[in-house]
């Protein structure tokens, strides 16, 4: 499978030939087009419309973040589309959303129980299993809610060094929450380009409401993906970030340069990690699940 690159440092990618160059910080490489498929970018990085044509040939998505980790937007490869499975989804929008969206939900909460077991904690897994999900959509996104607080609550009470507190992410307020918003930036742009290979409507989400302004098909995936990767992701950096790995800017508190380093390379690892897929019937790292 090709590999994801992440540019955390400003400079610029320019061609040569056939294959591109980053240059930023004292550092300069050349990027294997062949080799990987898509490009993450935090920061300011200048960007030629002959780098764009070439992503382009190779069928490289190009995904923009602020330094603080906020999406920014996505350069996609032009595609031939079909309006075949566009029609079918917004028929099923229409007839089967509430269906859609609670099984959506039931993924949701089943990630959480799978995550919770692997910690033994029977006080949050007890409570997250029973938890109806069923009604309309406003009743099942309520369940969502009340799954997501009792889940917080479960990954507070397991971290000894990081400060998290409830959840707010416009702006972050502690370092728990700084981790998680940046690691749900990362696992959104790996939905987004997995469901640029399908022929659906990312703006048509069935649990989120449709927008133009956001993906909501994207957010609506990610969900279900959320509980296994960015709360592993938090987890694991209680033990590997330090107190300079964050800094606050205004009112929130964001990762550092460092720290969205340590942050991605988690992130990674955690996306090669080997999962058993019942779908495929055989074992495969997490983002080919995904």
């Amino acid at each position: 499978m090709k590999e994801h690159l992440y540019i955390l440092i400003d400079g610029r990618i320019w061609r040569e030939r056939h294959t591109l160059v980053f240059s930023g910080r004292a550092q300069k490489f050349v990027v294997p087009v062949k080799k990987i498929s898509s490009i993450h970018v935090f920061g300011n990085v200048t960007i030629s419309s002959q780098t764009l044509k070439l992503l382009s040939k190779e069928k490289i998505t190009l995904h923009f973040f602020t330094q603080k980790g906020r999406y920014l937007g996505s350069f996609f490869p032009p595609k031939k589309e079909g309006g075949k499975h566009r029609v079918k989804q917004y028929k099923a929008f229409t007839e089967r959303r509430c269906e859609i969206a609670g099984n959506i939900v039931r993924g949701v909460r089943n990630s959480m129980l799978h995550f919770i077991r692997s910690k033994y904690s029977p006080e949050h897994y007890e409570k997250i299993k029973s938890i109806k999900i069923d009604g309309d959509i406003f009743q099942i996104r309520s369940a969502e809610s009340q799954l997501w607080i009792v889940f917080y609550d479960f990954l507070r009470k397991n971290l000894k060094n990081l400060h998290f507190g409830s959840r707010k992410f416009r702006p972050p307020q502690d370092e728990g929450n700084a981790v998680i918003s940046f690691a749900n930036s990362l696992l959104y742009s790996v939905i987004h380009s997995e469901l640029y290979n399908t022929e659906l409507d990312t703006s048509l989400g069935f649990l989120h409401e449709p927008s133009s302004e956001r993906s909501s098909l994207v957010l609506d995936i990610a969900d279900i993906f959320k509980p296994l990767i960015a709360s592993s992701v938090l987890l694991k950096s209680d033990s590997v970030l330090e107190a300079n790995d964050f800094e606050k800017t205004g009112r929130g508190v964001y990762l550092s340069p460092e720290g969205r380093k340590k942050v991605v390379e988690l992130f990674r690892k955690k996306m090669e990690n080997v999962v058993y897929c019942k779908k495929l019937e055989r074992e495969v790292s997490v983002r080919t699940a995904i």
